[in-house]
């Protein structure tokens, strides 16, 4: 992506940690322009993701340009063709400077973009974003405290699940889905995570409080999933809420561990598996998690505002972190 480069700030110098590209020459942290959210993806298929910074409700990469008529709030890749060209679904809806925007999906690729879905509501908020072999899955707030999740099939949603403030929400097959509440049936109660679809009794997953994240990777490579839990979230965010991550173990996720809590931050806002390591994407920083001989270790890739957004990314000479800010920044992953 054709960006003009500012010049890195005293942070970057002093802290960013450089990595080797292919040639041997250091990959260093660097800057972009201004990006109130960011996404990403490979639309032409060549291994290097498309960059795409999203300021006052439009999107724009090299090439590319598209008005989202609302804010960005969850993003998702699709390859299921399978050819390496990506295409993007961009989850939008209303903020504090876009009050009458709609909840909406948006489908980009290489040819633009295409309006996938529309809702308008009392609360128009796309909450989660998924894409697996069974389709597109959108979460969205109906009414005020009330979030349906379903496939999206032929521009109509048909919810599988409908809870409240069931914000966060991953499918796990054509008709079951994990569902993190960051409350419970009764104002300010703590949320939960619980397993649910037809024909089945919800079953409660062990966490602790409201779930404010959620991905599923398997780490340790046995065939069975792990379910990757940020949950720790209460209504008093600033005086009571941990920010933990919590590993459920497959197949049935009924015991786990916690295999990080981050001091200074409040919450986990994003997990994203990187092969077997973890980025988690806190109130504060970026955090990368790596096993050890302890454990898993904590290397803190940058800062991050308290709202803002971090993908991670492929570039030609490897893996990095996508952060919004003003500027927006690229941090290669060590």
């Amino acid at each position: 992506m054709r960006f003009t480069w500012i010049a890195l700030t005293a942070w970057f110098a002093g802290c960013s940690q450089a990595t080797d590209t292919l040639d041997g020459a250091p990959r260093a942290a660097r800057e972009l322009a201004r990006a109130d959210t960011v996404a990403a993806a490979d639309f032409d298929g060549d291994g290097v993701d498309e960059l795409i910074l999203v300021t006052d409700g439009v999107a724009r990469w090299d090439g590319g340009e598209l008005d989202l008529g609302g804010g960005l709030m969850a993003t998702a890749r699709d390859d299921r063709g399978g050819d390496g060209r990506e295409v993007l679904f961009l989850g939008t809806g209303a903020t504090r400077d876009q009050r009458e925007a709609p909840a909406r999906v948006w489908r980009v690729d290489a040819g633009g973009g295409l309006l996938a879905w529309e809702q308008q509501g009392a609360r128009n908020q796309v909450t989660d974003l998924r894409v697996t072999d069974d389709g597109v899955w959108v979460a969205a707030f109906i009414d005020a405290s009330h979030v349906a999740g379903g496939w999206l099939v032929d521009g109509a949603r048909e919810p599988l699940v409908r809870e409240k403030f069931a914000t966060r929400q991953l499918p796990l097959g054509p008709e079951h889905a994990a569902v993190g509440r960051i409350y419970g049936d009764q104002p300010k109660s703590d949320g939960d995570l619980r397993v649910m679809g037809k024909g089945i009794t919800p079953r409660t997953l062990p966490t602790l409080r409201g779930v404010r994240s959620l991905a599923s990777a398997d780490l340790n490579k046995d065939g069975e999933p792990e379910l990757l839990v940020g949950d720790g979230w209460h209504f008093a965010y600033g005086k009571q809420a941990v920010a933990r991550l919590r590993l459920l173990e497959g197949p049935d996720w009924s015991e786990g561990r916690t295999i990080a809590s981050f001091d200074g931050e409040y919450t986990i806002r994003e997990i994203i598996p990187v092969g077997d390591r973890l980025v988690a994407v806190g109130t504060r920083s970026v955090h990368l998690l790596e096993r050890d001989a302890l454990g898993w270790s904590d290397t803190v890739l940058a800062p991050i505002e308290e709202t803002g957004q971090a993908v991670v990314i492929q570039e030609a000479g490897g893996t990095s972190v996508l952060i919004s800010g003003d500027p927006a920044r690229v941090v290669p992953l060590p």
